[in-house]
């Protein structure tokens, strides 16, 4: 029965990871009702407040007051500038990955605006993937990156979707409903469809 405990605790750990909320899962103590009475009793009354809080990563928590649609404009245009991306293909990859949810995780571990992995935000050097700022700034740099390497747009957001694996492995586009859907999707939404 310990393993079995183990195993359990090991993947509540790995979900807690992934919240965005700072709950307690292992803590053998505490039920789930007990956890969301402190909620309440902390200020956290709906399900809008719990949204709104993060992970901790890297032991930075963003500042998230006043980051307004303007302020991530602007990042997407620095970005742009800097690495060479159109503004319209950042800003339709952001809204295909995260509709503009700078505390969006996915359930793969995907984080903020651009959903970055934990592996690629450390290899792009992003060490708040929750600060819309270094999300675009990583997001972007990754991009660019791909476009260098493919050549050709539709390939390069394959790539960011499915993973460089899933290219090599078939040759060009995977043949994954969500990649399909997720490149035409971005491609629509850009004015040219291209870098």
């Amino acid at each position: 029965m310990d393993y079995v405990d183990s195993i359990i605790e090991s993947r509540f750990s790995d979900i807690q990871s992934r919240l965005p909320v700072k709950i307690n899962l292992v803590d053998k103590s505490n039920s789930f009702q007990d956890i969301l009475n402190e909620l309440i009793s902390e200020g956290t009354t709906s399900t809008e407040d719990i949204k709104s809080e993060t992970i901790d990563f890297s032991n930075k928590t963003p500042d998230m007051t006043g980051v307004s649609k303007d302020k991530i404009e602007s990042y997407i245009n620095e970005a742009s500038k800097k690495y060479g991306v159109s503004k319209d293909l950042i800003d339709a990859v952001i809204k295909a990955e995260s509709d503009y949810n700078p505390y969006a995780v996915s359930s793969a571990g995907a984080m903020g605006l651009m959903q970055l992995m934990p592996s690629t935000a450390q290899y792009l050097g992003v060490t708040n993937p929750f600060d819309p700022e270094e999300n675009i700034d990583g997001g972007t740099k990754l991009l660019s990156q791909l476009l260098n390497k493919y050549n050709n747009t539709a390939l390069a957001l394959a790539a960011y979707n499915a993973g460089e694996e899933s290219i090599n492995k078939y040759n060009g586009i995977p043949p994954y409903e969500e990649t399909i859907n997720y490149i035409s999707k971005i491609l629509n939404d850009t004015s040219d469809g291209s870098k």
